[in-house]
């Protein structure tokens, strides 16, 4: 009878869908003004402008408030540093592969992918 109560447990907390670790979209901001402040190949860095910069970005070495661009490939070409855009923060990328140099440039920790706005 003790071998009853796990075998019939276990499935159920297994089938319950668990809310706790997802980001919910609607906690993302509408939109974000972002300043490149390096990139080099598939690496970009960008800054956050505004009151909020510190909730969306991290400080990291000499640089406050920034975030690498996870999603390289579904940004426009042509991004130079010193560039500001808004963008929005996305979930998933458009693009999972794209060409790219085989450089390496070391970058925040914290990645959030993005779609370009204006």
């Amino acid at each position: 009878m003790k071998f009853l109560f796990p075998l019939i447990a276990i499935p159920f907390f297994l089938s319950v869908p668990y809310e706790g670790c997802k980001k919910s979209a609607h906690n993302h901001p509408e939109e974000l003004q972002v300043k490149v402040v390096a990139a080099f190949c598939a690496f970009v860095i960008v800054e956050v402008q505004g009151p909020d910069a510190q909730q969306w970005g991290m400080d990291w070495e000499s640089y406050k408030n920034v975030f690498t661009v996870g999603n390289y490939c579904d940004l426009p070409s042509g991004f130079k540093v010193g560039d500001v855009f808004s963008c929005k923060l996305i979930e998933k990328p458009e693009k999972t592969n794209c060409m790219m140099c085989m450089g390496y440039m070391e970058t925040p920790p914290l990645i959030r992918n993005i779609q370009v706005l204006k």
